[in-house]
């Protein structure tokens, strides 16, 4: 229990530091922004000693907006961070859908804070994927570590694997996962693709396109912290309390699957931030690339709930066998939110096609926990 509490606490200080950097960082962005328009605006056109104005037929100077110059981030580097942290599937089988999901989330999202710099909301959605991606491979770190069941049902998942003939068998697997973490991402290069043709995006005053986005990302945010708030106390009641009971008490009170009802919120707030950057970002938007863009976005969100739909659908069905009859059980379902199941036969017919997915090992946790 003590080790949990602490794996926990060190997940915490991370993440508060970081955050804490990130509103350090966007705020001198800014203001340095800030600092450009004023000198803009008074006609010196000035900053740091260099020019940011043009001059005019009579040698005046002309405001002109400043953007900080960043390098362009195109699909084919994209592909290759959600791939390679996914490839980790080809040496055990239940990483390509554990650590490798955290790992392509974080490694895309880190990719496009290098571009999102000059747009605190944008540079905040990306910074939530990169949060999202080491917090959820860290939680999968300690539960490798320090609960043997975990251990052993990752090796029977790679037993299953190995019985299936050679690693390059997993390949087509492997890539199909990689794609799905392209579609996570793509929101946030859409967003990025919409502020370079129209930078009204990044600017709450640019109307009501830009406070929704600004509002979707506080959604996508509020998903994150009550999913990593239910992994964490999960976590440490079972350590607490002991592995044989479920936990309703705290969140769950509430949500009887908050890990995996905030993980729903987070994509799909994402999902909804990258369509109105499109709408934002108007005529120049439209096109065969943002088309396609979008389609793999909408695929990312509808296959990620799609998973989160059938584990929490197949562990409310096991969790029902289980303890039918037990009256503390029964006075929480009756009270506690299920969130987004799928029914009962569809969630078990879809499990089988994909035991081996680190939602479903996680589903049979809390089943026999």
């Amino acid at each position: 229990a003590r080790y949990a509490l602490v794996c926990t606490g060190i997940v915490a200080i991370v993440a508060s530091a970081a955050s804490s950097f990130v509103i350090a960082r966007s705020a001198m962005t800014n203001a340095h922004h800030l600092l450009q328009d004023a000198a803009q605006v008074s006609g010196f056109g000035r900053v740091g000693g260099s020019c940011t104005g043009s001059a005019s037929g009579n040698g005046a100077i002309l405001p002109q907006r400043s953007v900080l110059a960043r390098p362009a981030l195109g699909a084919p580097s994209l592909l290759a961070a959600c791939t390679l942290p996914t490839l980790l599937g080809l040496w055990r089988s239940e990483y390509g859908v554990s650590y490798g999901y955290g790992g392509a989330v974080a490694a895309s999202g880190f990719l496009m804070l290098q571009v999102a710099a000059s747009s605190t909301p944008i540079f905040a959605q990306a910074f939530c994927l990169v949060l999202y991606g080491l917090r959820l491979s860290a939680y999968l770190l300690y539960r490798e570590l320090c609960i043997p069941k975990f251990r052993d049902f990752r090796e029977r998942i790679e037993e299953r694997a190995r019985q299936r003939g050679a690693r390059l068998k997993r390949l087509p697997f492997v890539l199909s996962c990689a794609l799905l973490y392209l579609g996570l991402a793509a929101p946030v290069l859409l967003a990025l693709r919409s502020y370079a043709v129209r930078p009204s995006l990044g600017d709450p005053r640019s109307g009501l396109l830009a406070m929704l986005f600004q509002v979707l990302i506080v959604g996508m945010y509020s998903g994150w912290a009550v999913a990593a708030l239910g992994d964490t106390y999960k976590s440490w009641h079972k350590a607490t309390e002991g592995e044989g009971k479920v936990v309703t008490s705290g969140i769950f009170s509430l949500m009887r699957h908050p890990n995996y009802t905030g993980e729903q919120f987070l994509w799909t707030f994402n999902f909804l931030a990258g369509v109105v950057a499109v709408i934002s970002g108007g005529a120049p938007m439209w096109s065969a690339s943002t088309a396609g863009w979008l389609t793999i976005s909408a695929l990312g969100v509808l296959g990620i709930n799609f998973v989160l739909m059938q584990a929490t659908g197949g562990l409310q069905a096991r969790q029902a066998a289980a303890y039918t009859g037990d009256e503390a059980y029964e006075k929480w379902v009756a009270r506690a939110w299920s969130g987004f199941p799928l029914s009962r036969t569809q969630a078990s017919t879809a499990e089988g096609k994909a035991s081996g997915d680190a939602k479903v090992a996680s589903a049979e946790d809390d089943t026999q926990a």
